[in-house]
């Protein structure tokens, strides 16, 4: 594991954000900042900018705790409000925190603080060469699962299919997630439903996304209208 050193500037403001109430959106927003590059630096034949860095699906889900699955909403939720941009490259993508010297502005801190801070900078030592070598011993550990050449594409491949629900059995492209989560509000439920069906009734399909808009979605709509009468009828029997 990479450990860093130094410090970032949080504003308060943060609480006032319009994802501070959705935990992973959050908890990987801070992971951005924390993994943003604090001084240009160079990796595999590009410049990554300060506020910029490498990184990808699989590594941000071990690193932050959290499933694959999340960091791809996370990721998503935070490209649509302009937070980060991703470039596409061949075997990678750059992550750039948008405004990250405006976010990271020490000179709004008091003299005394400007100085500690730029003495905790001054001893930072995350750089993207030393992101290479973390890279490289990853590599030769057998850890290809989160090597950033490997997986990093798996962000920007839009031709290729993820595993998606909780038992991994939907099969989409990050477009048509992505399209899901723009066009209905509980995409994830219906995923997980499509999820659970397909096991059980053995069900096939060259197409999970036009299965979802197809059919998922009336069939999550008779079932949330099932489930809103059994209550109703369950609150009439109370009363009497």
């Amino acid at each position: 594991m990479q450990y860093y050193n130094g410090f970032i500037v949080l504003d308060r403001k943060i609480i006032e954000w319009e994802w501070f109430t959705d935990s992973i959106t959050l908890h990987v927003w801070l992971y951005c900042l924390l993994s943003a590059n604090w001084k240009k630096g160079r990796f595999m034949g590009i410049e990554v900018p300060r506020g910029s860095f490498v990184s990808s699906y699989p590594k941000m889900a071990k690193n932050a705790h959290i499933s694959i699955q999340q960091a791809r909403t996370a990721i998503f939720h935070l490209k649509s409000t302009g937070e980060i941009t991703v470039k596409s490259y061949p075997k990678f993508s750059l992550i750039t925190v948008n405004n990250y010297n405006r976010y990271q502005d020490t000179n709004r801190q008091n003299n005394s603080q400007s100085t500690g801070n730029q003495q905790a900078t001054n001893r930072q030592s995350t750089t993207i060469e030393q992101s290479n070598k973390v890279t490289r011993k990853q590599s030769n550990k057998k850890e290809k699962d989160i090597d950033t050449s490997d997986s990093v594409s798996e962000i920007v491949d839009s031709k290729t299919k993820h595993h998606y629900g909780e038992n991994g059995n939907v099969l989409l492209t990050e477009a048509e997630y992505n399209k899901l989560h723009i066009d209905y509000p509980n995409a994830d439920e219906l995923i997980n439903y499509l999820d659970l069906y397909i096991p059980d009734k053995a069900y096939k399909s060259k197409s999970h996304y036009s299965a979802i808009k197809r059919w998922v979605v009336d069939a999550v709509k008779k079932k949330e209208s099932k489930l809103s009468n059994s209550e109703k009828f369950a609150q009439g029997k109370r009363a009497f």
